[in-house]
């Protein structure tokens, strides 16, 4: 059933007149401003229920309401129980439509025609009543959280048909724009939930993939000693290759250097032949025919 067709079914005439005698007022501004409160009292609920947080406080703060709603007349006929609903409905609205009370009665007196203490007054009433009529439809149907909220995001069509004279004030005063174009039920995480069979314990997955670090098999910390000997063989081989292809380079540009050749030649020691050589020559005359003869090779062999 819709709610706002269920309001109507609370509201009775036998109610409005009530109320209107408790307070010295019209029979039909009270209507008018019961109208316009409990509308704004849906369309709060219906914003808050978006958020997964929202969500769980409405449907918590409802089921604590102890009254069905065939109850609220015969409540508000004694001032004591009257005072204490309207005490506790008016810290349900603070807990769960914070700073809204103020905006809703001040449209509702406008639109009604009331004084402003009879609107504050009734919006607790209109609170009692709203929450007793969701909280029966949360125990004759079994909803949970998500699915009373999604019950709230249907009612959406039906709002802008109860006062249709304060529509745009009532979308302004309550901030629901966006939410008449699109509802959507908040996402629950299921990620922080510890199934019960795990008694509480918490898996990870292990930081090194594919790396058994469990308890069977063998342990990863066993070939730590030989990963340590591999990195060393492999770091020696690297340090020598490094040096033997800075030694080849040095060759190179050596060889092509003249500079690094004549230096060398300078510092490398004489050969034995040379020596020889040397020595024959500075024993000799050159200019006696025994040098001139030694000296040329083309001359015969065995010339005295």
């Amino acid at each position: 059933m819709n709610l706002f067709t269920s309001l109507k079914e609370v509201l009775t005439e036998e109610l409005i007149n009530q109320i209107a005698t408790q307070n010295n007022e019209k029979p039909e501004k009270v209507q008018k401003a019961a109208d316009a409160l409990g509308v704004s009292i849906v369309g709060g609920l219906i914003k808050r229920v978006t958020t997964e947080y929202g969500m769980n406080l409405v449907f918590k703060q409802i089921q604590k309401i102890e009254f069905e709603p065939g109850q609220i007349s015969k409540l508000l006929k004694n001032q004591t129980e009257f005072d204490a609903i309207k005490s506790t409905s008016e810290k349900d609205l603070n807990t769960l439509l914070p700073g809204i009370k103020s905006s809703i009665s001040s449209m509702a007196s406008k639109y009604a025609g009331t004084r402003n203490s009879l609107t504050s007054s009734l919006c607790g009433i209109m609170v009692a009543i709203v929450m007793s009529i969701l909280k029966a439809k949360i125990d004759s149907q079994r909803l949970d959280a998500e699915s009373l909220a999604a019950y709230l995001g249907d009612q959406r069509e039906g709002l802008l048909n109860v006062v249709p004279e304060i529509t745009d004030k009532l979308i302004e005063s309550i901030g629901i724009q966006a939410l008449l174009e699109n509802f959507t039920l908040p996402k629950t995480e299921q990620s922080g939930s510890i199934p019960a069979n795990n008694e509480g314990k918490i898996t990870s997955q292990p930081f090194l993939v594919n790396v058994d670090t469990g308890e069977s098999g063998i342990p990863f910390r066993t070939y730590l000693p030989w990963i340590g000997i591999s990195i060393l063989v492999i770091g020696a081989v690297a340090t020598g290759i490094y040096f033997w292809n800075q030694s080849q380079s040095n060759n190179a540009a050596s060889e092509n250097d003249p500079s690094l050749t004549e230096a060398r030649t300078i510092e490398e020691p004489p050969k034995k032949d040379s020596l020889v050589k040397q020595a024959t020559t500075a024993t000799v005359d050159l200019s006696s025919p025994m040098a001139k003869y030694l000296a040329d090779s083309s001359t015969q062999k065995g010339k005295a």
